[in-house]
């Protein structure tokens, strides 16, 4: 029995997978809802290189996305390692992480938000207006996170 770090998904990847917004899309930090205390708001701090969080509203804090894995879910190491898909038992292939299904609310409410954006600059193309280069990164991860919730629900 091993755990592999390089196995676990990245922190930004992982957040989204738990239908958590991501908030502040360059730098070392971003911000996100805190599950740990269940508070609406992004309160919570995450390093996007490799997870180290601190929530400033219920101060919880930890190392990485297995701290918050077993804190939010409130699991020992191996069953939060298992879920990330970092935990090989007796040389078998370790389980890839599966994002946690969204369920239908929250899937159509952010698909009405991501859609309503790419319409928004669809519109602002056709009357001439070109897309800058931090609104063509902010479209592309609204396409990720599009195919996430179709990948999701296949």
């Amino acid at each position: 029995m091993t755990f592999i770090r390089q196995n676990l998904p990245t922190p930004v990847n992982y957040f989204e997978s738990r239908g958590q917004k991501i908030v502040g899309n360059r730098g070392k930090h971003f911000r996100t809802s805190c599950a740990i205390h269940g508070g609406d708001g992004e309160t919570l701090s995450v390093l996007r290189e490799d997870g180290g969080f601190n929530c400033f509203s219920c101060g919880a804090k930890g190392g990485d996305i297995v701290a918050y894995a077993m804190q939010a879910d409130g699991v020992d190491f191996v069953t939060a390692c298992r879920s990330l898909g970092a935990w090989v038992d007796d040389g078998q292939s370790p389980v890839h992480h599966q994002p946690t299904p969204f369920s239908a609310r929250q899937a159509l409410a952010m698909l009405t938000f991501e859609m309503t954006l790419g319409a928004i600059e669809i519109a602002r193309a056709g009357h001439g207006h070109l897309p800058d280069e931090q609104t063509k990164d902010r479209l592309l991860q609204a396409a990720g996170r599009i195919n996430l919730i179709q990948e999701s629900f296949q």
